[in-house]
């Protein structure tokens, strides 16, 4: 790495709080030194502390009021979703049968329907297979410690 591309990273992490003694002084050199990169640094303590605050908002208001779908909506999202792939199901089989029965339909739409139907139906049930599995879980709960 270059001198710069060091102060560089010194300054990040000066702007997290990280830097050891040495580092510190080191850095204080070059900044005097390179004022105009002082200023930078500024910028980015100010940048850092908006986020910082941005994400304590996020955890408070999330501990405040974390989101809770009742029973009766979760019932409703149930159901809704059990529609749609009831209906799915109905028309991509209705469909299929109907070109796979008449012998005047070519065989490429006859394949090709079946391909495209047998496809969307299998990413349909990977997605839920996939919601199924991540119930109760919350991937994002590392990002809010």
């Amino acid at each position: 790495m270059t001198e710069r591309e060091d102060f560089e990273a010194l300054m990040m992490k000066a702007v997290d709080g990280f830097l050891d003694a040495d580092e510190a002084e080191a850095l204080e050199r070059w900044l005097a030194a390179n004022p105009d990169r002082a200023k930078e640094l500024e910028e980015m303590v100010e940048i850092k502390e908006v986020t910082d605050h941005m994400r304590r908002r996020l955890v408070a208001d999330a501990r405040i009021e974390p989101f809770r779908e009742t029973g009766g909506a979760r019932a409703m999202s149930w159901l809704m979703f059990a529609m749609i792939f009831a209906g799915l199901a109905l028309l991509a089989g209705f469909s299929v049968t109907q070109l796979l029965s008449d012998p005047t339909v070519p065989a490429a739409i006859r394949w090709g329907a079946g391909l495209v139907t047998a496809g969307a139906l299998g990413l349909f049930a990977r997605v839920l297979w996939t919601r199924l599995r991540s119930l109760g879980s919350d991937p994002y709960e590392e990002v809010d410690r």
